[in-house]
């Protein structure tokens, strides 16, 4: 019996199968959140690449494209990855090229970053392509072990939970990163952050080894044919009105979530923040805004349902784009309230939208649905972010802003004509 069996053995003699589950969910999705959050698109990525690096804001958009990329990878490997029977040890495995990566920008960022920033941008593109191939393609499974293995009336409640508390160590984190930024010289500072990231996604790892795997009976017992199963999915997209509705929602929300790098440069560069007050003041804002966020999410899906939340966030969200428009040069406080209040609507949003989500897609069918999701919204996501940049470029931030509350607002109607599933989820073990 290896260590995780023992340790889960023990964990068994204490609280039922399906309460492990759901901590260790909790705990383990917190340090992934966490450390991929520190790093991402949303504050230490952005102020990177265009203040230390050079990029304008059209090439970091066309960072994040390569991060829509990656949503072809789950594609061509749907069918395979559905009949998968130990899904468990296929996401455990995947996660080291999902941590790799971040020791290869260190390298590169100490190596090239100083000399020559345009090929430290490209090592930092690539390796933010191969780390979001390898997180795509887990992600299918990974929502089927969850529905397998966690009592549906609990899902809302565990993404909450985990985003709360990777949330609250974010918070804690924000004078601290930027400290890092303003003790260290350029390229320490950045790379130390990143390797505090990957010191949290390796805890995530070691966590995640303890949870259940996906029970015998609810594996296929054999894979379909590439052209069968696709073959189904088209049929299914055909017919299901609900995920139809779906998909034009992620759409649309896809859109007004591909501008999240733009609210970071934007403090930078038209209301004059420096680096490290953005990144510190960024990370705090939005850590404490999701905390309220996700604590709140659960206890009002149970109250008013998963869709009306969801639409909830979505208009929080319009509001925030709005008001972040508005903001004149220099009224710092007007622009951060505008990010708190997005964040906090997106946090609410997230919860629900996950949760919702399993309940839409038909059980045997996840990963293909989840799968055919990625494919469909990845145009949409390689398209917005470049042009959210070219735009930003051209004509300010303002009108960006705009176009985000358009979308983020059209994102409402889909809504009405998505209806969950009965029978999408099955109840764990006790």
């Amino acid at each position: 019996m290896g260590v995780a069996s023992r340790i889960r053995a023990r964990l068994e003699k204490r609280a039922a199968p399906s309460t492990v589950n759901f901590w260790c969910h909790v705990v383990e999705g917190s340090f992934w959140s966490f450390g991929d959050a520190l790093v991402g698109l949303g504050e230490v990525l952005p102020v990177l690449a265009v203040t230390r690096l050079g990029a304008s804001n059209a090439q970091l958009g066309l960072m994040s494209t390569v991060v829509a990329l990656s949503f072809l990878a789950p594609l061509f490997v749907a069918p395979r990855v559905e009949a998968v029977r130990r899904k468990k040890w296929f996401i455990l495995a995947l996660g080291l090229p999902a941590r790799v990566p971040h020791l290869v920008i260190v390298a590169g960022l100490i190596l090239l970053g100083p000399s020559a920033p345009g090929a430290c941008l490209i090592v930092l593109s690539l390796c933010i392509l191969a780390k979001a191939t390898a997180i795509t393609i887990t992600i299918p499974p990974w929502m089927d072990l969850l529905a397998e293995t966690i009592p549906p009336g609990r899902t809302g409640r565990l993404f909450g939970y985990r985003t709360s508390l990777s949330s609250l160590m974010g918070l804690a984190s924000g004078p601290v990163c930027a400290a890092i930024i303003v003790g260290l010289a350029f390229p320490w500072n950045y790379s130390a952050l990143y390797l505090a990231s990957l010191l949290s996604l390796t805890v995530s790892w070691a966590i995640f080894a303890l949870v259940d795997e996906i029970p015998a009976h609810a594996v296929p017992k054999e894979r379909q044919a590439a052209q069968h199963y696709f073959r189904d999915l088209a049929i299914a997209l055909k017919r299901d009105r609900s995920y139809r509705a779906f998909l034009i929602y992620r759409g649309l929300t896809r859109v007004g979530h591909a501008v999240g790098p733009f609210y970071a440069v934007a403090a930078a560069v038209y209301h004059g923040m420096n680096e490290a007050l953005v990144v510190g003041c960024f990370i705090v804002v939005r850590r404490l805004a999701t905390i309220v966020g996700t604590l709140a999410a659960p206890f009002l899906a149970e109250r008013i349902g998963h869709r009306r939340l969801i639409q909830l966030g979505a208009l929080l969200g319009a509001a925030s784009a709005l008001l972040a428009a508005f903001a004149p040069a220099g009224a710092w406080s007007l622009y951060v309230a505008a990010v708190f209040l997005g964040s906090v609507g997106r946090s609410a949003e997230g919860v629900s939208a996950t949760a919702f989500a399993l309940r839409i897609y038909p059980r045997g069918r996840r990963v293909g649905y989840s799968t055919l999701a990625m494919a469909v919204l990845t145009p949409i996501a390689m398209v917005a972010a470049p042009a959210g940049g070219w735009i930003m470029d051209r004509w300010g931030h303002a009108l960006l802003f705009y176009f985000t509350a358009g979308a983020m607002a059209l994102s409402l109607l889909p809504l009405q004509f998505c209806a969950p599933r009965k029978g999408a989820i099955a109840e764990p073990r006790s």
